[in-house]
């Protein structure tokens, strides 16, 4: 169970938080890094309301954490993805100036 000096309360008003500045940064932004930066801020707000619901329902069974763990790992894969397509933006440009 969750400490009663930092309930559930305090946790989900956390990931509410960063959930509202995810989606500030979505709107606001037009850059597409600080895009999938923003993106990556919401499914980290998610995983962290999973996790404090889970212990707070239920201490002894891992779903929020299971539940977080694949979210982490879309979120890899989403910047990898990523990654791997600016590199191939800035290899093309750097090919047809030459």
């Amino acid at each position: 169970m969750i400490n009663s000096a930092t309930g559930v309360f305090h946790f989900i008003t956390l990931g509410f938080i960063l959930f509202i500045t995810g989606i500030f940064g979505v709107i606001i932004s037009e850059n597409l890094s600080k895009i999938l930066f923003s993106v990556i801020i919401m499914l980290n707000a998610v995983c962290i309301n999973f996790v404090a619901i889970s212990r707070f329902c239920d201490g002894t069974k891992l779903e929020g954490e299971t539940f977080c763990v694949f979210i982490l790992i879309i979120s890899l894969i989403y910047t990898i993805i990523f990654a791997s397509l600016i590199i191939s933006f800035i290899n093309g440009k750097d090919n047809s100036a030459g």
